[in-house]
């Protein structure tokens, strides 16, 4: 397996050299056998579409492999690429028939693409991202489960953000704290 700092340089005096295809080619095998959660990642995915020739070609064996991969499906970068790429659709395919993508996808990643989807997709993604933080049993848990909903309303609609902000309350009657962020945001 070759050095990274050298591949990292061959790379780079390639594409100074304006010998693309090369570098191309130097890129892509990087992608092709780093692990898809390595650091490098994203830096050889960034300068791939700089000298990639078809860019969305490259994705799609790029997605393919990854998906393919003996170690199992790479879920996290295969979501942040299709979410850098504009396919918030294509990424939530990919966690179709997952018990618990907030739970795989983590908080963050999970609010991102929830917000990048169409409405009827994204409303029950909000909601789970909205009872993971409430899990949290904070304050600012709480705070972030209202500014989650607060930033779906204009997906979503207002009305469908505060049927979901009482829908929380009732589960979650003994909660003064969350009550109290609810009604912060507007949303009861």
């Amino acid at each position: 397996r070759p050095d990274p700092w050298a591949r990292r340089w061959l790379f780079t005096h390639l594409n100074e050299q304006n010998r693309r295809a090369e570098a191309h080619a130097v890129a892509r095998d990087a992608l092709m056998q780093l692990p898809p959660a390595h650091a490098d990642t994203p830096f050889w995915i960034t300068q791939l579409k700089t000298v990639s020739p078809d860019w969305p070609a490259d994705r799609e064996t790029l997605i393919t492999h990854w998906a393919a991969r003996p170690d199992g499906p790479h879920l996290l970068p295969l979501v942040r690429l299709l979410l850098r790429e504009q396919q918030p659709e294509r990424a939530a395919q990919l966690l179709h028939g997952v018990p618990d993508p907030v739970g795989v996808l983590g908080l963050d990643l999970a609010r991102q693409l929830a917000l990048q989807l169409p409405a009827e997709q994204a409303l029950a993604l909000i909601i789970q991202v909205a009872a993971a933080h409430i899990a949290g049993r904070s304050r600012a848990h709480y705070q972030s489960a209202a500014r989650t909903l607060r930033d779906a309303a204009p997906l979503i609609g207002r009305a469908e953000a505060q049927s979901a902000a009482r829908l929380l309350t009732q589960e979650y009657p003994t909660l003064r704290a969350l009550k109290e962020e609810l009604q912060a945001a507007q949303l009861l």
